[in-house]
């Protein structure tokens, strides 16, 4: 990319499940000129047409497949046809969000379309070439013919383990070194992904190959309910018992119900206020069979709370299937697991989350409580962490940097921080410059370009994308060092991004810290 060019990147966590009053997840972040300092990033979450496809397909099943549960598809082509519909109501809104409050004419830089989907979608024949049906969804916003790139690569577990890695470091809730193994788990609304990683560098995760297990989000439990709603409306005599529970299912009073009873704060009985269309006012068994019977009274549903909980426990249980295989593959390869991290808007869970706190005992649990974000926002957050460390590895394999000497450059290439010792806290890119002087003090100059490296300082120096930096070294307060001695140490070149480079001095001998006073130069600016 030239310097006049711009990359807009739109990041989305891709769930097909939600209702009108819960908001889609994804950032959308333009990338200023290659002259400027600062890059804009917005945090959005527009209302969307969520629900074309979940309280049908998704939330009977739990998976995306036909459905026989009243307003779901069929069949494999309607339900298709569903998420092409979906899709494009989806990327529509998103850009008119953008047109609302981006810079002009952001549709003339270059577009990337960001996407994170399960990773079970590779195996569903509606979704499997996801690739596809996002670039259909989105060329009708681009009517122009201007192009635009869709990335699907990431995968919502692997962008939830960045989030949970870099956020439970940054909460100071834990810190996680090279080499440790950790599961992540992305409780979603139609599905729930799970993933290992391992921590190979500073801030960066190699993710195994995707688990066989397939495991349902948090629509398992509204299709619990369903079953047992409509089962209990036809014993009663209830007007289109199916219709009627569907309905109670999609409402905000079961939605307000779940959200209490996943907070622990549900009473013996739940109670569920019926929709006007229920001609049921009062209902209840002649002779009381059991007190866990659901009943009818005031216009209001009661469940019985071992009945409410059922409904969570197979969506519990579904999880646990695909841990259990986690858990197992990475013992198997003797590696005991760091952590078990849980994201998504399904880890608010508390009955699941202790459930699996017993279950995994002594492996460590990071529910919502260590993230220092919104845990729905966790997968976008990552998968946009990810970009950037995307854009950082092609900085760094396109740059170099040089220290000038008495008559030349010597120039290097930045390696991975593979010394870091923690995920978050530590910079990913380094570049090491063994020293020696005598005396008290050395300054020195370092230069770098994007550029085929130079032979000498002065031509670096000139090149419009050099950048160059003097750093003063005071070796005085280095231990165990006098004056005639020949003090060993090494320059650093600390890099976190394009424009996040800093200078450091290390002794070669002690390991420690030397001062240093760092001053830009050139044309960094």
């Amino acid at each position: 990319m030239t310097s006049s060019q711009r990359e807009v990147v739109i990041c989305i966590d891709m769930g097909m499940t939600g209702t009108d009053g819960e908001t889609a997840n994804w950032t959308y972040r333009g990338l200023a000129q290659e002259n400027t300092k600062s890059r804009p990033k917005w945090h959005m979450a527009p209302k969307t047409m969520m629900g074309l496809l979940s309280r049908g397909a998704a939330n009977a099943t739990g998976t995306l497949s036909p459905s026989t549960v009243p307003g779901g598809p069929g069949s494999q082509l309607e339900l298709h046809r569903w998420v092409r519909h979906y899709l494009g109501a989806f990327c529509a809104e998103v850009v008119a969000v953008i047109d609302r409050d981006a810079a002009p004419k952001w549709r003339d830089a270059d577009v990337i379309w960001n996407f994170t989907v399960p990773g079970s979608w590779s195996a569903l024949p509606v979704v499997a070439d996801f690739k596809r049906l996002a670039g259909e969804a989105v060329s009708p916003c681009f009517p122009n013919g201007k192009g635009f790139r869709i990335c699907c690569d990431v995968k919502e577990a692997t962008a939830s383990a960045q989030s949970l890695l870099v956020e439970g470091s940054v909460s100071k809730k834990k810190e996680y070194e090279v080499g440790n193994v950790v599961i992540s788990c992305d409780i979603g609304g139609a599905t729930t992904d799970i993933a290992i990683s391992t921590v190979s560098s500073a801030g960066t995760l190699t993710t195994w190959p995707q688990l066989e297990t397939e495991s349902a989000g948090m629509v398992s439990i509204e299709k619990e309910f369903w079953l047992h709603a409509s089962h209990f409306f036809r014993s009663v005599g209830a007007s289109n018992p199916d219709q009627l529970a569907l309905e109670i299912a999609r409402g905000k009073n079961f939605q307000r119900a779940r959200a209490e009873f996943m907070k622990g704060r549900a009473e013996e009985r739940v109670s569920i206020t019926l929709p006007d269309s229920c001609n049921v006012e009062k209902w209840s068994p002649l002779e009381a069979t059991s007190p866990r019977m659901s009943t009818i009274n005031g216009g209001k549903l009661s469940i019985h709370r071992d009945v409410f909980e059922s409904f969570f426990r197979q969506f519990a249980e579904h999880i646990e299937a695909a841990l259990d295989e986690a858990v197992t593959t990475a013992r198997t390869a003797k590696k005991e697991p760091a952590v078990i991290g849980f994201c998504g808007g399904g880890c608010r869970t508390e009955y699941a989350i202790k459930r699996f706190q017993s279950r995994y005992d002594p492996i460590p649990i990071a529910d919502h409580t260590h993230l220092t974000i919104q845990p729905e926002m966790a997968t976008v957050v990552g998968s946009t962490l990810i970009w950037d460390q995307n854009k950082l590895s092609e900085f760094t394999r396109e740059t170099s940097f040089g220290i000038e000497t008495s008559d030349s450059i010597k120039w290097r290439r930045a390696e991975l921080n593979l010394a870091a010792s923690n995920f978050s806290r530590a910079y990913p890119w380094v570049v090491n410059f063994p020293c020696n002087k005598h005396g008290s003090h050395n300054t020195h100059r370092m230069v770098m370009t994007s550029t085929p490296p130079p032979d000498n300082s002065s031509d670096a120096l000139r090149l419009l994308n050099s950048k160059s930096w003097v750093i003063e070294v005071d070796l005085r307060k280095e231990k165990g060092s006098t004056l005639s001695w020949n003090r060993k140490y090494q320059l650093v070149c600390n890099i976190a991004g394009p424009r996040d480079i800093d200078f450091s001095a290390q002794s070669l001998v002690t390991e420690e810290d030397i001062p240093c006073r760092v001053t830009r130069e050139g044309s960094y600016e």
